[in-house]
């Protein structure tokens, strides 16, 4: 190509503007290339902080070369139909408003952060861990549904960040990752209650899973207690006693890391199982009982013999 020619097809806006586009897009990748490696080198074992991180560089890095590209190209005509975009924006606004609240519930989340990858929660009736949270989609990795315990369905969820406007949003790790569970299991009154208090408690304090738990969850809740106006909580396993017309209902109370819960609660229910058996001790449950009245049984004969007559 000759000089002139060039000239000639510089000349052309059509042809700058795709040039200083191309120039900008591949300029973009390389800043972006750039920061991810710094992000990278900077936090390299907080692998959920710099998942978040490396998600803010490129959705920011991404939007700012949008911007520049349709500023390239709408500049010349920007002065002239300023009445007309703020028209349009307005119609757009309002056919877009599900997409507008995908995005200012991205931006609560990230600011506010009622939750974080990884953590597990529910909203907008789904339950599961946390796995990816994008501008306009928060994804869940699911759990319970079909599954009658805290286990993941495989199923991935994706639920609209705008629901955090719409449904409250229950984290069941927030400040510190456990929670509390509880194993009712109703005895007759005729076994040794005291006996099953005992082997209720000793279940849940001899897990290790709780043993391991409860310096870190003592931590926390001191923690969270500085945050929050949180107080009366204990993290002893406890057993509640409550009468009822057939049995005696004991309820026990234990904490338990979140994504342990399934686990934990099958071994302390194997455990006290196996112990109440050994101990004499029944576990209540409904029964029928089939009352005999006189005179039943002749007058079911009787019927039986009138039948063979006729």
């Amino acid at each position: 190509m000759s000089v002139e020619s060039f000239l000639q097809a510089w000349s052309s806006s059509v042809t700058r503007k795709i040039v200083f586009s191309l120039v900008i897009v591949f300029l973009t990748l390389g800043i972006k290339r750039l920061v991810l490696q710094v992000v990278d080198s900077r936090i390299p074992e907080e692998k959920t902080h710099r998942f978040v991180v490396r998600k803010l560089v490129g959705y920011t890095v991404d939007f700012t070369m949008l911007l520049v590209i349709f500023i390239i190209w709408a500049q010349p005509i920007m002065t002239d139909i300023s009445v007309t975009l703020g028209i349009l924006g307005a119609g757009l606004a309002f056919a877009l408003q599900e997409l507008i609240g995908a995005l200012a519930g991205w931006l609560t989340i990230i600011s506010t952060q009622p939750f974080n990858i990884g953590d597990r929660i529910e909203i907008n009736g789904v339950k599961g861990d946390v796995i990816d949270i994008g501008p306009l989609f928060t994804k869940v990795l699911e759990i319970r549904n079909w599954i009658d315990y805290d286990y993941p369905t495989g199923r991935i969820v994706s639920v609209s960040n705008s629901a955090v406007f719409e449904s409250p949003v229950f984290n069941y790790t927030y400040r510190f990752q456990f929670i509390w569970d509880q194993i009712s299991i109703p005895v007759t009154y005729d076994s040794d209650w005291k006996k099953a208090l005992e082997i209720m408690t000793s279940a849940a304090k001899s897990h290790p899973e709780y043993t391991k738990l409860l310096p870190k969850a003592r931590t926390a809740l001191k923690r969270a207690k500085r945050d929050f106006a949180i107080d009366h909580v204990s993290l002893e396993p406890q057993v509640f006693v409550r009468l009822t017309d057939n049995w005696i209902e004991l309820a026990l109370i234990y904490p338990v890391e979140s994504h342990m819960r399934p686990s934990v609660r099958s071994d302390i229910g194997r455990r006290i199982l196996k112990e109440f058996d050994e101990a004499g001790i029944t576990i209540a449950s409904e029964t029928i009982d089939i009352v005999h009245f006189p005179g039943a049984e002749e007058r079911n004969r009787d019927a039986g013999s009138r039948a063979k007559s006729t």
